[in-house]
């Protein structure tokens, strides 16, 4: 079992633990109505009733040090994480576009070993991660390394998702390149174009991929494997959102994990 304690706000925090292969969140009360936080500031959602007051908070990881995570399975009421919520290691993401993106990036990983894993996740993910090949090293190298270091088969899939994500001019800027005969000088003169086209999402902090995502999970969620849809992010910039902030809490999480 593992334990994860994260800070919301100045006052407040939440308690995640992962049980197998599943994460649960620790339920102070039945309020089950999502509440959009900071999280590692990226915006997520955690249920109402897993807010508990950093004292509190602090106390049961106190118990957890003393007793080990087992005991508190037993004395607390949880409720499971949605399977789409990603795990960084230090944290969870709990924004369902960055979430999903983590997952494409992973896939990603797998493609680039040939690993074969088809069927194994959702297609919508397995063809984000196309796309998301292909983009970041657009963004990385440019247009023209992304154009002669990927495969035509890949390159046919990025498009495909973009067509797929509502990317309509996107897949169009993809479609006037050839990866069998690559055209770099033709590359240098869209780049500018593919970076305008990409950058800016409809929510602060999104880029057009993450936001055309959002809407698509929301039309098509079994696609990606969702089946616990997070209301769309709030109106309120990002950065608006509560900080985690407090290094005093942090201190004590990080005193505790010593011992």
């Amino acid at each position: 079992m593992r334990l994860d304690v994260t800070p919301h706000g100045a006052a407040e925090c939440s308690i995640a633990l992962r049980d197998g292969d599943r994460w649960f969140d620790l339920m102070a009360f039945d309020d089950r109505q999502p509440h959009w936080t900071t999280i590692a500031n990226i915006a997520g959602v955690i249920p109402r009733g897993a807010l508990l007051p950093r004292s509190r908070g602090l106390e049961i990881a106190r118990m957890a040090a003393t007793d080990g995570p087992g005991a508190l399975r037993a004395a607390h009421d949880w409720r499971p994480v949605p399977t789409w919520v990603s795990d960084r290691g230090a944290y969870l993401v709990r924004d369902i576009a960055e979430a999903l993106v983590d997952q494409a990036g992973d896939e990603l990983m797998r493609i680039v070993r040939h690993e074969d894993r088809a069927g194994h996740l959702p297609a919508g993910v397995r063809r984000l991660a196309y796309l998301l090949g292909v983009h970041n090293k657009a963004m990385s190298s440019g247009l023209g390394s992304a154009l002669t270091d990927t495969p035509a088969e890949w390159w046919g899939e990025a498009i495909s998702a973009c067509d797929e994500l509502g990317l309509t001019d996107v897949a169009a800027l993809l479609r006037r390149l050839d990866p069998k005969e690559p055209d770099v000088e033709l590359t240098k003169g869209l780049y500018s174009e593919y970076i305008h086209l990409t950058s800016v999402g409809a929510w602060h902090g999104d880029d057009a991929m993450r936001t055309a995502l959002r809407r698509r999970v929301e039309q098509a969620p079994r696609e990606y494997g969702v089946h616990e849809m997070p209301p769309p992010p709030p109106t309120a910039r990002y950065d608006e959102l509560l900080p985690t902030g407090s290094s005093a809490f942090l201190r004590s999480l990080a005193e505790l994990a010593e011992h």
